[in-house]
């Protein structure tokens, strides 16, 4: 009986009906995520690389293999996955639910619950600050559906996570109206739980925490007390603390990790925020996206929308101007310096019987508003002129710091939380005028329509299918044993199509050699290797293992979309070479048996130059600074004697390039702006590395002839290297 009444307790309070209320939208909102099994609300980006790293851990617990090297991509090195570069919590939650159920499983129970748990602790948050259930109802419904929720959401499974930033604003409440040490020690668990959840909001965190308690003390005008609790400076001393040791370790974690050194503040600029996306609805908004989509999809910085997806939407942004305006009225702030002025500011009012009367009320809706002001400027880009002057942006020294945190837009779900909380405030000040629940009842209802008409994204369902797969990759899954395998074309790591090569290895469960992390010698390889027609390349794959080449025509006819294979190519221009004999043709993709012997040379290039790219003909060039030193391994048991073959071009006017080998000058050719073929002969190289050392005597000038590499400055391009021994 006891249970009985304890359980009717449970279900008739009122959030129980809100709770599933927010659990429906959520459902709504994610579809199919709901559905659990072989689909779920992504973007056929980044969640594919996620789905298939979730289907790793189990793969791996099944098999018996290490989590990490994987030793299925990046072959034949594999792919070493730091413990520095991953979110703990984070990993170990996906890592036990990919066991105990499968990746899609648990992407979506993550997915589902990261959205309830962010409506649901808006909610409390507001609740504590207001003691306004219709308040803290319309909080959760726009911070937990708010366009940086659901565009992260399909994008980036990790930062849909945001519901621990409420939760921490929460205790830090807590800890700044309790002053008890259980919530000083809260305030810190939880930041250390959530940067280790996810290292990037741990920043955050610290920034809001730090920001929101200076403004709260400072707004209690320490400097009119004649007298020093110790103890509440013991126990924040205490959580500032804990805090510099959780930054310091974060810190320390993050420094070891590898930093985004390409192109240093490029990606900052691309990953800001600009003004206009907090106040123009994304272009996904199914009312005004017709309106805005123009301008935005036109100043996105060569980023990406996702990133942009910072709208606040007016009835909140209202609601929280006017939270602001009432908080800060001339009546309100005499009484304010009335009762500061003769009473101690820490303890609870005796006397307010409104909300918008309370001092402390007034100081939260103050540090609220300077959070959302520090936040704002923490998200925009390292600097920009305004009236003529350069203004440089926190961003810009952060970096330097921490060069692995790029994309400071993400500062704009604190902003979107602070407005969230003033929103609540706003209600709850308006709920006090009307003074009828029922009118209190109609003002929220109307605010969270109006809120779901801004954010709702069209189409409102992004269905990713995890269990579909194409002919060529069927055929694949039932040839018999495990050999690796090729996919052309041979993307970066972090490009969206090579994170479909790995989704798709979910099903074939075949060996890639894609996917190798650049730095590695697998990577070496990968650019050693890109032009699948080039006479060396059969060797090399064959020597990395691969038994088998998929070559996909289409995605070589894009061009420009994607790093490396910037042209439109046909590869029907070119024969394929001696080694790779056609087994399979599909619609849109054909199958190559590698028949080569494995490579007896393995040529890659070691420094001097860039990213290689493609060209329209499908032949790899590596744009190479004055001094361009290439490894040559081989793997004979005696000295050859050898040719060297490869074509140079200038980067400028002609200009004389020359050859050593193992420190002997081979050749010293004049370079044309056109493809010159350079054989080295009678070349001897011994068994192990060989240096070949390319030298010119031009000034690099940037390459502005050659798509998306505008901004590299080269002496010359370089082809492959092909090695072949003397008969």
């Amino acid at each position: 009986m006891r249970v009985y009444t304890a359980l009717k307790r449970a279900l008739v309070r009122p959030e129980t009906a809100i709770f599933t209320f927010y659990a429906a939208v959520t459902c709504f909102m994610t579809y199919p995520a709901v559905t659990l099994t072989s689909r779920t609300y992504a973007e056929k980006r980044d969640p594919l690389g996620v789905l298939w790293v979730f289907w790793w851990y189990k793969y791996s617990f099944a098999h018996h293999l290490p989590v990490s090297p994987m030793r299925l991509i990046a072959m034949p090195e594999g792919y070493s996955m730091s413990v520095y570069k991953i979110d703990p919590l984070f990993n170990l939650l996906a890592r036990v639910g990919s066991i105990i159920t499968n990746e899609t499983v648990t992407y979506n129970l993550i997915l589902l619950a990261s959205f309830f748990l962010a409506a649901v602790g808006a909610y409390f948050l507001v609740r504590r600050l207001t003691a306004s259930r219709a308040a803290a109802t319309f909080a959760g419904l726009a911070f937990g559906f708010c366009p940086y929720m659901l565009a992260q959401g399909k994008e980036h499974l990790g930062l849909a996570a945001a519901f621990w930033l409420p939760f921490f604003a929460l205790l830090l409440i807590n800890a700044w109206r309790g002053r008890s040490g259980w919530s000083f020690a809260g305030c810190g668990v939880l930041l250390a739980l959530m940067t280790l959840f996810n290292y990037q909001y741990g920043m955050l965190a610290v920034v809001f925490g730090a920001t929101f308690l200076v403004t709260v003390w400072l707004a209690g005008a320490p400097w009119r007390r004649t007298t020093v609790n110790w103890s509440i400076v013991l126990k924040a001393s205490a959580v500032i603390i804990v805090i510099a040791i959780i930054a310091a370790v974060s810190l320390v974690a993050l420094s070891r990790a590898t930093a985004q050194q390409d192109k240093p503040l490029e990606g900052l600029y691309q990953f800001s925020a600009r003004p206009w996306d907090y106040v123009l609805p994304s272009p996904e908004s199914k009312v005004f996206g017709g309106l805005t989509g123009g301008f935005i999809n036109s100043h996105l910085h060569n980023g990406f929308l996702v990133e942009n997806s910072l709208f606040l939407g007016y009835t909140t942004m209202l609601l929280a101007i006017f939270a602001v305006l009432v908080s800060f009225s001339g009546r309100v702030r005499g009484k304010l310096a009335l009762r500061e002025s003769g009473v101690e500011t820490d303890a609870e009012p005796q006397s307010a019987r409104r909300l918008s009367d309370d001092p402390h009320a007034r100081r939260a809706v103050l540090a609220f508003a300077v959070s959302a002001a520090v936040a704002f400027v923490f998200s925009m880009p390292p600097s920009a002129k305004i009236l003529g002057i350069k203004i440089f942006f926190p961003s810009n020294l952060l970096y330097k710091v921490l060069p692995q945190f790029r994309a400071y837009a993400r500062f704009g779900i604190i902003v979107m939380m602070c407005a969230v909380a003033l929103a609540g405030f706003g209600i709850a000040f308006l709920a006090e005028r009307l003074k009828n629940p029922r009118g209190a009842f109609v003002l929220v209802a109307v605010a969270m329509m109006l809120v779901l008409i801004e954010f709702t994204i069209s189409p409102p369902f992004f269905s990713l299918d995890t269990a579909s797969t194409t002919d060529y990759y069927r055929w694949l899954k039932k040839q018999p044993g495990s050999a690796a395998v090729a996919v052309y074309p041979l993307y970066i790591h972090d490009d969206f199509y090579n994170y479909g090569y790995l989704f798709a290895q979910r099903l074939h469960q075949k060996g890639l050699v894609n996917g190798a992390h650049p730095g590695t010698e697998s990577a070496k390889l990968r650019e050693s290797i890109l032009d699948v027609k080039h006479p060396a390349t059969p060797g090399l794959l064959s020597r990395a293992g691969a038994k088998y080449v998929v070559v996909i025509p289409g995605y070589y006819t894009e061009g420009v979309m994607h790093p490396t294979y910037v042209y439109a190519t046909n590869l029907d221009e070119r024969p394929m070479p001696p080694g790779l004999r056609r087994v399979r043709s599909f619609p849109d993709a054909t199958i190559y048996e590698v028949k080569a012997a494995p490579a007896d040379f393995v040529c890659e290039y070691d420094s001097g130059v860039y990213e290689p790219y493609v060209d329209a003909q499908g032949r790899a060039w590596h744009p190479c600074m004055n001094e361009t030193l290439a490894s040559i391994r081989s793997y004979l048991h005696k000295p050859a004697t050898c040719s060297i073959r490869l074509k140079v071009m200038s980067a400028g006017p002609t200009r004389g390039v020359s050859f050593s080998v193992n420190g002997e000058v081979k050749s010293v050719v004049a370079v044309t702006p056109s493809p010159v073929d350079v054989i080295l002969e009678g070349v001897v190289l011994s068994p192990g590395v060989n240096t070949l050392k390319i030298e010119s005597d031009g000034n690099p000038v940037y390459l502005g002839g050659v798509t998306d590499y505008s901004q590299v400055r080269a002496c010359m391009m370089t082809s492959d290297i092909n090695v072949e021994k003397n008969r």
